[in-house]
């Protein structure tokens, strides 16, 4: 049976999914990725790049928030061993697709969650993430990717590419305007790309020669961090951060944790 309530407090990363850990396979600490400029007024939402959620092998619901250099636990459920997805809305709502294949949206009200189904029948759901509090993406069996509003009369949705079979996964960085969608994307040939449209077509900035082969798990909580897990168990993160010698912006890479090989699903 699944719980979802608090069971737990804030414990410190040392129990296992922590600390500064053993040097990853690939070490992506010497990644500077340069960024394109942007259209102004792209400011942080979804998690304010603070906060993400995971489910681990034991089932266990985990919220993991920034502490100093790295980030703490708190469980929030147990019993979520089935479920297929999670993704971020914003610091206190995600979305999970459950084992059959219903689409929940799960609030967090401070002392237990509040559950709303939202939608049956995702069983063509490969891949979805949040973009902020009220949209996500989905990249459909087919190679669909479609852009989703929830809207007072449900989820709208609206068909924004095809083509997507050679996505691996995505991870939605945000908005937090309704016209703006950016979001990363891993090809199935491990190399990533940052994609964004202000309405119209979407631009491709290749994320230098970043490799993203041996990268598990990824997620992003706002328009200037992501989080990642490799295949050795690492926790990573990339950064915007603002070169003032060269006044560039800059995405960063910076390890965040060891032990994370037990981890199933993050958003």
């Amino acid at each position: 049976m699944k719980v979802a309530a608090t069971i737990g407090v804030a414990v410190a990363m040392a129990i296992g999914a922590a600390g500064t850990g053993s040097a990853a396979q690939n070490d992506y600490s010497d990644q500077k990725v340069k960024v394109p400029a942007k259209d102004s007024g792209v400011s942080a939402q979804r998690t304010n790049g603070h906060s993400f959620w995971e489910i681990n092998a034991s089932g266990e619901l985990n919220y993991w928030y920034r502490s100093g250099e790295s980030f703490e636990r708190s469980v929030r459920g147990s019993g979520w061993q089935n479920t297929r997805q999670i993704t971020s809305l914003n610091a206190n709502v995600f979305l999970e697709i459950k084992p059959d294949y219903r689409l929940a949206r799960w609030t967090w009200t401070g002392n237990g969650f509040i559950e709303e189904i939202v939608g049956t029948g995702w069983q063509p759901a490969r891949v979805i993430t949040g973009i902020d509090d009220n949209r996500f993406l989905e990249i459909k069996q087919d190679g669909t990717l479609t852009h989703w509003t929830f809207t007072p009369n449900g989820l709208s949705a609206s068909n924004v590419g095809a083509g997507w079979q050679n996505a691996r996964t995505i991870a939605g960085l945000g908005g937090p305007q309704d016209n703006v969608i950016d979001f990363m994307e891993i090809k199935n040939t491990g190399a990533v790309s940052e994609w964004y449209s202000t309405g119209g077509p979407f631009e491709e900035w290749p994320f230098g020669t970043v490799d993203f082969s041996d990268v598990r798990l990824i997620a992003g909580m706002d328009a200037d961090h992501f989080v990642f897990i490799p295949n050795d168990g690492t926790l990573w993160e990339f950064a915007l951060v603002f070169d003032e010698t060269e006044q560039q912006w800059y995405w960063i890479a910076a390890q965040r944790g060891a032990g994370w090989g037990g981890t199933r699903l993050i958003g």
